[in-house]
């Protein structure tokens, strides 16, 4: 059953992580629209910061599943390469738990925001105006994507189990 909710966790990371990234190719795409735009015609892209402003947030947590799943996060080895493996199983656990607390409160936080803005049905006022709400949505999926993934690597670091590194993941992508 772990096993099986663990292989379903990991397709809503990857598949969460394949919508981040449509995300910033948007966001690519309307900057290099934006500054061609600006420099060609004298004529810069209707609302393009505030469309960036909107995305980014929603982009950067989809993504962030995966990146706890692959251990991808900023390690400072300079004192985890001396610690020994007791020390080491301990402070991986004590960095879980004060992550998940976080991604918690930052969840729940998130879905606050996510939920008036959709009973707002909110809009962006700009030169062109768009709905927000979706992009608060996708942020506060992003967010609990992330907290699910934090507790999976909290039970995996109690448990013993070692956590798979990026070069491991990058096989499967």
């Amino acid at each position: 059953m772990l096993t099986f909710m663990d292989q379903t966790l990991s397709v809503i990371s990857r598949v969460s992580l394949a919508v981040g990234g449509l995300l910033i190719l948007a966001l690519a795409l309307i900057g290099a629209l934006d500054t061609v735009m600006s420099a060609a015609l004298n004529v810069p892209l209707p609302a393009a910061n505030t469309i960036a402003e909107e995305v980014l947030p929603g982009a950067v947590f989809l993504s962030m599943g995966f990146v706890i799943r692959s251990n991808g996060n900023i390690v400072v080895d300079l004192f985890t390469s001396r610690m020994g493996p007791k020390t080491k199983h301990i402070t991986s656990a004590l960095a879980a738990l004060a992550t998940l607390l976080f991604f918690c409160a930052f969840s729940i936080g998130a879905w606050k925001l996510a939920s008036e803005s959709l009973h707002l049905r909110e809009v962006a006022v700009a030169a062109v105006e768009f709905p927000v709400w979706p992009l608060k949505l996708a942020f506060a999926i992003g967010a609990s994507i992330a907290t699910v993934e934090t507790f999976a690597l909290l039970l995996r670091s109690l448990s013993g189990v070692a956590v798979p590194g990026p070069a491991l993941l990058e096989e499967d992508l």
